[in-house]
């Protein structure tokens, strides 16, 4: 046990028990102590705390200085001779500070080389409590070290990053596990929607959809079980609540950045359809998401995903893909990572060695920039987390810092948001002909952009977005239900850009309606329908514009 010692000076009369100790002098009227010449008042200090025998001295003028003694005994002697110094205040060990918004109380964070890499990262072996064998593909990297400073350098991003403006980011993946102990605090909510009642009460066309909607099963259960391992993994990388003292620490994790989980791939093949992919995207450009984070891929030039992906205003993070010897995009495209488009960031894997991930799809051409994404640790289902590998786990590393960006910068654009990440990217020798940017994601330097050079445009939407541009379809429906008799209106516009939809009860012209001024309106749901209850027989004309200018009319007879 270490001694503790206790000295007290008064007036000429000085006992010195030992020196371990910080030396305060108080003014007059300080509580019931009275100033006198000689006396000091003694805090009690173990003579530990004084590292390496170092002293802190601080003067009465304001000024400090460090003394460094040989040994305990000569330390002790000091501390009484400076007890004795009418200039000096305060005499003190030399206490060490680190940063409180860099290091987190997350107790797997140093297990998180993406965020922060020492150069003592190590895997751990089959059987240990987070290892992972699936992932995105298999890892044939074999043993390697870890390099100090290979890192998306979090701790700059972090001092800086208190908050902004809201940024919802889509994960259209598998389910996400919303019960899990890290991502609670994570997530998107639906606040017009009540949790299962069965009705749809913000009148979206989805029935409970609170926490985002599952388009692999058609309902709101965006967690199924174990098959969500992808997409709970995916969520946590970008958003697991920080300074929880559990888990890991999420990129982004802050009041501002949430994430709206969306199920398109599922069943135990791990596969999702176009059109649930589409689906989840309008869903989510619909109900506020800025980001989307895509990492699926696949090698079909999807035609519909890409007018749909084009047609966004989201920025669209996609993962670049891989094979068990990652292949060149810019010779065997994979998509949707490679289709030419100015709102996707496309994004390699690399290992916390500095080099591309041999499983990891690469093109100097159509690949954008690398991120951390070999045995990167995330949630998994059920309160666990798990290693994985792939470029599934390079993407939302990107995510997480756009939508950092975003968040705090608010008078930026989303095309802003993608400039600023690939210009502040950290250059690497390795990745010099591997993708666009010849670099790895940096948080910290696109953090500290210099904004003010930002054009704040908008992203462009290709003129193959479009096929030729038709006006609006009316489809006109009459049909019973017992005695009740209703009209269902389908409207559908090639190019999806509705603009006016009225209704009028009588035979009308196109003129009529004038353009859309003239008319009730009426809104579509789920599958572009709208349902009326018929009271009386009658006739009603509908009609419906876009935004190209397009006018149509339908009517019927009820």
């Amino acid at each position: 046990m270490n001694k503790k010692f206790t000295a007290v000076i008064l007036a000429l009369s000085v006992s010195l028990q030992s020196a371990g100790l910080l030396y305060a002098r108080e003014s007059a009227g300080n509580g019931d102590l009275t100033e006198m010449t000689g006396q000091a008042v003694v805090q009690e200090y173990d003579m530990e705390a004084y590292e390496n025998n170092e002293v802190l001295v601080l003067y009465k003028d304001g000024s400090c200085t460090t003394k460094t003694y040989s040994s305990k005994e000569e330390l002790k002697n000091a501390l009484y001779e400076m007890s004795k110094d009418e200039l000096i205040d305060i005499v003190q060990p030399n206490y060490l500070y680190s940063s409180t918004a860099y290091r987190t109380d997350d107790e797997l964070y140093l297990k998180q080389w993406g965020l922060e890499n020492d150069g003592s990262f190590q895997m751990e072996e089959s059987g240990s409590d987070f290892f992972e064998e699936t992932a995105a593909a298999p890892d044939n990297g074999g043993f390697y070290s870890a390099l100090a400073g290979i890192d998306i350098n979090i701790g700059p991003a972090w001092e800086k990053y208190n908050g902004g403006r809201r940024a919802v980011v889509a994960v259209i993946d598998t389910g996400v596990d919303i019960n899990h102990e890290d991502l609670k605090g994570a997530l998107w909510v639906n606040d017009g929607e009540i949790a299962g009642n069965g009705i749809d009460d913000d009148n979206n066309g989805y029935v409970d959809d609170v926490y985002g909607y599952n388009f692999f099963n058609k309902n709101a259960n965006v967690f199924t079980g174990d098959t969500d391992l992808h997409g709970t993994h995916v969520a946590g990388t970008i958003a697991a609540v920080r300074n929880n003292k559990k888990g890991i620490a999420g990129i982004a994790s802050n009041a501002n950045v949430k994430i709206m989980p969306l199920k398109v791939i599922g069943g135990e093949m791990g596969g999702g359809s176009t059109s649930s992919i589409i689906e989840a995207i309008n869903y989510a450009e619909n109900n506020g998401a800025v980001i989307c984070n895509l990492s699926i891929s696949a090698l079909n030039d999807d035609a519909a995903l890409y007018k749909t992906i084009a047609k966004s205003k989201m920025l669209f993070v996609v993962a670049s893909g891989n094979n068990d010897r990652g292949t060149d995009n810019d010779q065997i495209p994979q998509y949707p990572s490679s289709y030419d488009l100015e709102n996707i960031i496309s994004v390699a894997s690399i290992r916390s060695d500095g080099v591309l991930d041999p499983i990891s799809n690469y093109g100097k051409k159509s690949v954008d920039i690398a991120a951390p994404g070999n045995r990167i640790l995330s949630t998994a289902p059920s309160n666990q987390y798990k290693y994985m590998t792939g470029t599934s786990m390079a993407a939302p590393m990107v995510s997480a810092v756009c939508a950092m960006v975003y968040s705090y910068y608010d008078d930026i654009t989303l095309k802003d948001v993608k400039e600023i990440v690939l210009n502040s990217a950290s250059k690497l020798d390795s990745l010099e002909s591997k993708v666009l940017t010849g670099g790895i994601l940096n948080a910290g330097n696109a953090m500290n952009y210099d904004v003010s050079t930002l054009e704040h445009g908008q992203f462009n939407v290709p003129a193959d977005a479009y096929i030729e541009d038709l006006p609006p379809a009316i489809k006109l429906e009459t049909y019973s239900l017992g005695k009740e008799k209703y009209l269902k209106v389908t409207v559908t516009d090639i190019n999806d850009d509705l603009l006016y939809l009225r209704y009028m009860n009588g035979n009308y012209s196109i003129d009529r309606f004038d353009g859309g001024k003239n008319g009730k309106p009426f809104a579509l749901g789920k599958d572009n329908t709208c349902v009326f209850r018929i009271y009386s027989k009658g006739e009603y004309t509908f009609f419906a514009s876009d935004k190209a200018g397009h006018e149509t009319v339908a009517r019927v007879k009820v």
